[in-house]
């Protein structure tokens, strides 16, 4: 390979290289908001998804299931829109941290329920396992965001 080949090859390799983080903050506020549309047309039927866990007092599945898709849909707005990215990449990463215990609670005590993640239907075509593997997948994409977002707020 010449040496004007390896300079073009590294220059692609860079370019795609500083896309990543860019590509994975739109990918995860596209996911967030997409996670939370189901939950804020029919709140009632979350708050059975979250009741299903057996994790909140019933007085608070109510709330729960109001907030939290509203808080999904912020987050994933500001993902796509790359505002408050820090902020933002946080509390999904924190959200994340929430839902992977949440699955592993359920999983680890045997309940057999749909994940509730993307829908509301009270039955699960996904086995759980797979929910909590996508769910520690998006949790690195999340932490990556947010340890960019670190960088470049340092080097500003």
């Amino acid at each position: 390979m010449t040496r004007r080949a390896r300079v073009h090859k590294n220059r692609i390799a860079a370019a795609v290289h500083s896309r990543i983080p860019t590509l994975l903050r739109l990918a995860l506020g596209v996911v967030f908001c997409y996670a939370s549309l189901d939950k804020i047309v029919d709140p009632a039927g979350f708050a059975e998804a979250v009741a299903n866990y057996r994790l909140l007092p019933g007085a608070l599945v109510p709330a729960m299931a109001i907030v939290l898709p509203w808080l999904e849909l912020i987050c994933g707005v500001l993902l796509i829109l790359g505002r408050l990215t820090g902020g933002a990449a946080a509390l999904v990463s924190v959200l994340m941290l929430l839902f992977i215990g949440a699955l592993g609670l359920a999983m680890l005590r045997g309940i057999d329920i749909a994940c509730g993640c993307f829908s509301n239907t009270a039955t699960g075509s996904v086995p759980l396992w797979l929910d909590l593997i996508r769910d520690l997948v998006l949790l690195a994409a999340a932490l990556y965001v947010l340890q960019r977002q670190a960088q470049v707020v340092r080097t500003v």
